[in-house]
């Protein structure tokens, strides 16, 4: 794997490492040690503080394995991972043997992190210490065999010293004869060329082949190893003895085994006269080999029998009660490291979002006011009404990510009030008409019974709105003509005594439809399964796994109709007890904005939180034509001392996230001063709860990032209005 030089894939690293089970670790470029994971102190018994306290911040210091330094180098210099094999001590002093991947992280081209991430092989190692241990039992009863071997050779060395007296005494062939003919050891007797001459009664008694049986082949065609043919002619073409064995087949179809050393005979002129093999029958010293490996395979699995034995009653002699305090401990342990595994994710979350969404006030804030500056120039609305939607896109993206990963955690809450359908969809159905969302050759069609137009649920409203929003997207982006159509009906449940009813709302489109087989894997997160050859369709692929959890969460149910060509058509239903308007506790009012109205506030003061430059000036320019007077405090310290010298502040604009004193810290000593001035929060953060902190934290209202531009001024000019 190469290094990566992107943010997502820096996040993926970030959430695989708060999740994975194997010890990762964090360092700088300088081998300093900045974070470790749950798993590592599991694994290796230290938090981060005793990792350093007792070992040292570097990851080269005291009783490390060199090899670290080697590959942490090579890491940074190749900008590429690393992996090695290195035995970690434990806290408690055990050894660990693992398997590490370095992983450079690059920004600007730069390696200015790296991720070490453990694999335990420590039980391999165990088992190739056993496997060492056993190779040396065998290497001894090796030895034994290769003095039998030793005999051998010397046996042939004895041979092989008459054969060099043989040598210089080339006229007493005859006599050499004689003596071939006497030993036991099978000899035969070629020429130059290889050319079977002569073979001795050992060597037909040991085959059963004869000399006149022979007397066409060569040592070349006789033999029935073809590899031995590289072993003759090296003795041929550097003039020197070879040995070698083989296995052999007799004429009689018998298996053997015969150790063989062929020898040239030279003349007086320094060339072969003669060729001479001498052969030895060891198969009984390989039927001994093969037993003594059979015998070793029979104690090997004995071994591990015993092993296997002696760990089961091991167990067994353990106390019950000490099982049961070790479990509760362990058990204890793991929802501590649970719960702050949770609180981790949580605070990543939100600082994701904050991150996020500071930098995106400022970029739709000034587009927004590119947009309403009513510029003669069309081009200028263009290109600004471009960047205003894409951040919207890019916004809605995020909210995605956050809701995927807070379902995955659990912690996705669900707030059950009064609902009105109606509104709800024709709020869908506005968004989509006024965005140029709709393609020219598309009907876009709101269908909404009329006996049940003025109906309520009882529902959370935002995630009905998201759950409808999604499908009613994709079937718009999947529909280049024809027609999208979306409402609802009642369904009342059959047999049902209770009279139950369903209300089903209804998605449907003449899109590129989905096929059969994919439709199951339509609601995987990160999949995409629609592609034609003119168009690519852009998309996270987590927008239909956010609405099915979504529909589970409200006890709801979600199916899907679809044809390849035709179109899709998905209906999401809950079981519900219909509501009247009348019959509300509560009958709230929702104001329309205004989008032309002119707010004027002479004589009034707002003072500003705000630590990033850029969403200072886009509120300064919200509201320098209004006529308030405007005081910035760039800073929690320099917020509260312009609030103390400055009596007359009608209205206080705060950031939560600001250097010197946050927010929450800065309320606390406005409300020391002031009990009814209203203070508004400003909020990057998108988390559960984050609403009711800041309420009971102090302040009176909240606007969430990136700020609306019509929704800022009406509520400012509520709250100014008020006072007067």
């Amino acid at each position: 794997m190469k290094y990566t030089n992107k943010k997502n894939e820096a996040k993926k690293l970030a959430k695989m490492a708060l999740d994975t089970h194997n010890p990762v670790m964090l360092t700088d470029y300088n081998g300093n040690i900045e974070w470790i994971n749950n798993a590592y102190t599991e694994s290796y018994g230290y938090s981060y503080d005793q990792l350093i306290a007792e070992r040292g911040k570097s990851i080269f210091g005291k009783d490390r394995d060199p090899n670290v330094k080697v590959a942490f180098g090579k890491s940074i210099l190749f900008k590429e991972t690393v992996r090695f094999e290195r035995k970690n001590i434990t806290r408690s002093g055990s050894e660990v043997w693992s398997i590490s991947t370095i992983t450079p992280i690059i920004e600007s081209e730069k390696v200015v992190q790296l991720i070490i991430i453990d694999s335990d092989i420590t039980k391999q190692k165990l088992a190739e210490i056993k496997i060492i241990e056993q190779s040396n039992e065998i290497a001894n009863k090796n030895k034994k065999i290769k003095t039998q071997i030793d005999k051998i050779q010397t046996q042939n060395e004895e041979i092989q010293a008459q054969f060099e007296e043989i040598v210089n005494i080339n006229g007493e062939l005859k006599k050499l004869s004689v003596v071939a003919a006497e030993t036991n050891n099978a000899i035969m007797i070629a020429d130059p060329y290889g050319n079977i001459e002569w073979v001795n009664m050992a060597f037909e008694k040991l085959y059963g082949y004869s000399l006149k049986e022979l007397k066409d082949n060569t040592i070349f065609s006789s033999s029935q190893n073809p590899n031995i043919k590289d072993d003759i002619l090296n003795c041929i073409n550097k003039k020197k003895p070879v040995n070698y064995s083989l296995k052999f087949i007799t004429k009689l179809g018998k298996e053997i085994w015969v150790q063989t050393t062929l020898t040239p005979i030279l003349n007086e002129n320094d060339e072969i006269s003669s060729l001479i093999a001498i052969d030895s029958d060891i198969t009984e010293l390989k039927d001994a080999e093969k037993k003594i490996s059979d015998q070793l395979k029979q104690i090997k699995n004995q071994h591990n029998i015993l092993n296997n034995q002696n760990s089961e009653l091991e167990k067994y002699r353990n106390h019950l009660e000490d099982l049961v305090i070790k479990r509760t401990k362990e058990l204890e342990k793991a929802k501590e490291k649970a719960e702050e595994s949770d609180k981790l994710k949580s605070a990543f979350l939100a600082n994701m979002s904050h991150e996020i969404r500071t930098p995106m006030n400022a970029i739709i804030g000034f587009s927004n006011l590119i947009i309403g500056e009513g510029s003669d120039n069309s081009e200028k609305q263009e290109f600004a009404g471009i960047i205003n939607n894409s951040c919207e896109t890019l916004l809605n993206l995020i909210d995605d990510i956050i809701d995927i990963s807070k379902i995955e955690v659990g912690q996705l809450d669900i707030e059950h009030k009064n609902c009105n359908v109606s509104k709800v969809l024709k709020e869908i159905y506005d968004i989509n008409a006024t965005q140029n969302t709709v393609q020219s050759d598309v009907d876009f069609i709101l269908n909404i019974p009329p006996e049940f137009s003025d109906i309520y649920i009882l529902t959370d409203p935002r995630r009905l709105h998201q759950i409808l929003s999604n499908l009613v997207s994709n079937a718009l982006k999947f529909t280049e003509k024809g027609k999208v159509e979306f409402g609802y009906y009642i369904n009342n449940e059959a047999n049902n005594s209770n009279k139950e009813k369903k209300i089903v709302f209804f998605i449907k489109d003449t899109g590129i439809g989905i096929k059969e087989e994919e439709i199951p894997q339509i609601f995987e997160r990160f999949r995409k399964f629609a592609k034609v050859k003119s168009k690519v369709f852009r998309g996270s692929g987590i927008g239909l796994a956010i609405t099915k959890n979504l529909v589970e969460l409200l006890d709801g149910e979600l199916q899907v109709k679809s044809q390849l060509d035709v179109g899709t058509e998905f209906y999401v239903s809950f079981k519900v007890d219909l509501i009247k308007p009348f019959e509300l506790q509560e009958n709230k009012t929702f104001k329309q904005i205004n989008k032309n109205k002119i707010y004027k506030w002479p004589n009034k003061t707002v003072l500003i939180g705000e630590d990033e430059e850029l969403n200072y000036k886009f509120l300064e320019r919200v509201l320098n034509d209004t006529g308030i007077k405007i005081i910035w405090g760039a800073n929690g310290k320099e917020v509260i001392e312009l609030f103390n010298k400055n009596p007359n502040i009608d209205l206080v604009l705060l950031d939560i996230k600001m250097p010197v004193l946050s927010g929450y810290e800065v309320i606390k000593e406005i409300r020391k001063a002031n009990k009814d001035i209203h203070v508004v929060a400003q909020t990057a953060y998108a988390m559960t709860g984050d609403k009711e902190k800041l309420l009971n934290s102090g302040f009176s209202s909240y606007i969430s990032k990136p700020i609306k531009l019509e929704l800022l001024l009406e509520m400012i000019d509520g709250v100014l209005m008020n006072q007067d």
